[in-house]
């Protein structure tokens, strides 16, 4: 019974991380631009400039990416 419903829970885990993909490296995406924002000095965001969106991230990774 504990075997099943570990197996169970692993399968539904794995459907919805699939489904929600997108939205997951989103959300990372902009979680670790915040959080690298919030422990940088100003002057070292001044110096940095503003982080892309996640749309041009993408867009930019994707064009380095070899075909």
């Amino acid at each position: 019974m504990g075997t099943t419903f570990k197996l169970v829970s692993v399968i539904s885990a794995l459907l919805i991380v699939g489904c929600a993909g997108s939205s997951v490296k989103r959300g990372l995406y902009e979680g670790i631009k915040v959080q690298r924002d919030l422990h940088a000095t100003p002057s070292e965001r001044a110096d940095r400039g503003e982080s892309p969106d996640y749309q041009s991230y993408e867009r930019m990774r994707k064009e380095r990416l070899p075909q």
